[in-house]
């Protein structure tokens, strides 16, 4: 009689196949979070995305205080990281360090890209001087 049972009986029937589903999500997660850890990979949104906070190599796009001023792509040193605002946790990105081609550099304190709040829409070098800033994620490889 056994060899006439369908799949869904064989695996316990509707309970069987929760606790299948269950164990197969428990291993994915466990899978992620240690790819995170040991094969971590410092791009945002990856599968198996670093543990956070890491520091990565983003282009961003630097926009001057005028209409007139010029505008750059730079590669940039961002800084990821998790904050919790007491119910949620949520993303932070922050520019750190925008590098010219010449080999010169704009320093950025407390410039927030993305977050939850207090989204920067204009941030200002260690000069006093204020770019607008523009983040699409692309990646430096």
């Amino acid at each position: 009689m056994d060899n006439n049972k369908n799949w869904f009986q064989k695996a316990g029937g509707l309970e069987g196949i929760i606790i299948i589903a269950l164990i197969l999500f428990s291993l994915l997660a466990m899978i992620k979070y240690a790819g995170g850890i040991f094969l971590g990979k410092k791009e945002i949104g990856s599968f198996f995305e670093a543990k956070k906070p890491y520091t990565a190599r983003y282009y961003v796009y630097l926009f001057g205080e005028n209409n007139n001023a010029k505008n750059y792509k730079l590669p940039a040193d961002i800084t990821v990281d998790t904050e919790s605002d007491g119910e949620t946790g949520f993303t932070t990105i922050r520019l750190e360090k925008a590098y010219f081609p010449n080999g010169g550099f704009l320093t950025f304190s407390n410039c927030l890209l993305e977050g939850k709040k207090n989204i920067a829409d204009q941030c200002q070098d260690q000069n006093g001087v204020n770019w607008t800033i523009e983040f699409k994620k692309e990646k430096i490889n």
